[in-house]
């Protein structure tokens, strides 16, 4: 059995638990029948054909925002107007205020964000750097 948190219910419960997303379960974050969707579509795909996806998605810059096509579905079920994206970097980490800069500029009228790494051994994607960005709207 696995042992989760409560799923927030609102962002300011959603921003406590930045520490537990970076390493908790998948599962955590997105439902069930949504990961097995994600699973046979990645399964499906060779890694260079995920790279070059992601590659693609970026549109020849070193740094982009991308809308997350498989969104954390189970982490932000109670936030109807909060949409999923990743920031994908091609020069490697990118600092928090980086990531702010980044966010605001793409999206200067939204209501409110929050960023989150995956720590090593949860990316999904490990030969290039990203980050989930939850923004609402």
């Amino acid at each position: 059995m696995r042992d989760f948190q409560k799923i927030p219910e609102t962002w300011e419960e959603l921003e406590s638990l930045k520490e537990y997303l970076a390493d908790c379960d998948v599962l955590f974050l997105r439902r069930l029948d949504d990961q097995k969707v994600y699973k046979a579509h990645t399964s499906s795909l060779s890694r260079d054909e995920v790279l070059g996806k992601i590659t693609d998605q970026m549109r020849g810059k070193s740094v982009a925002i991308v809308k997350n096509r498989f969104p954390h579905s189970n982490l932000l079920r109670n936030f109807p107007k909060a949409e999923h994206y990743c920031i994908w970097s091609k020069d490697g980490e990118l600092s928090d205020e980086k990531i702010k800069i980044e966010v605001e500029n793409a999206y200067p009228n939204h209501k409110r964000w929050m960023s989150m790494t995956r720590k090593d051994g949860h990316f999904s994607i490990p030969e290039i750097w990203h980050c989930h960005i939850y923004i609402e709207k």
